[in-house]
């Protein structure tokens, strides 16, 4: 979920709304699995987050992207504490960066495909991360395309 709003003019409502759209729903859903993942062999956790939750450059100058940026970073912090509580149980956490994807997100917009990844080059990336053996675990991918959004 994408809310426009900077630390100044954003309304509690939407801080709200992003937060559990963006993170809420992850962490419930992990913690309704866990019991199951505890018993399974090789099993992995995979997290999307975002470009955005890395570092504030990749807001591309947006002022307003701070809810948006703010609730992927919590994603990020909590796959760390995350890795560590399951690291026992031999459960592998990874945490996805993928730049713009070109989903409904972006209808009517102007750009060229190429300025998105691809969806099934996302479904690649989580086949790969599963193919792994049991011993070896992704921590953290990021899945951009070659050119920026605002390149001509």
């Amino acid at each position: 979920m994408w809310a426009e709003g900077d630390t100044s003019t954003a309304k509690m409502e939407m801080y709200d709304r992003m937060m559990n759209t963006n993170t809420r729903g992850a962490f419930y859903l992990t913690q309704k699995l866990l019991p199951m993942l505890k018993k399974a062999k090789n099993a992995r956790i995979i997290i999307t987050s975002s470009t955005h939750g890395l570092d504030a450059s990749s807001a591309d100058g947006r002022a307003d992207a701070t809810l948006y940026a703010m609730s992927k970073w919590s994603l990020r912090s909590w796959a760390k504490f995350l890795r560590e509580e399951v690291r026992p149980f031999g459960i592998g956490v990874t945490v996805m960066y993928p730049g713009p994807v070109l989903t409904d997100e972006w209808e009517g917009h102007t750009y060229k495909e190429e300025r998105f990844v691809r969806p099934s080059d996302i479904g690649k990336a989580v086949r790969l991360m599963l193919s792994l053996s049991g011993n070896a675990v992704v921590d953290e991918i990021t899945i951009n395309t070659v050119r920026k959004i605002d390149d001509k």
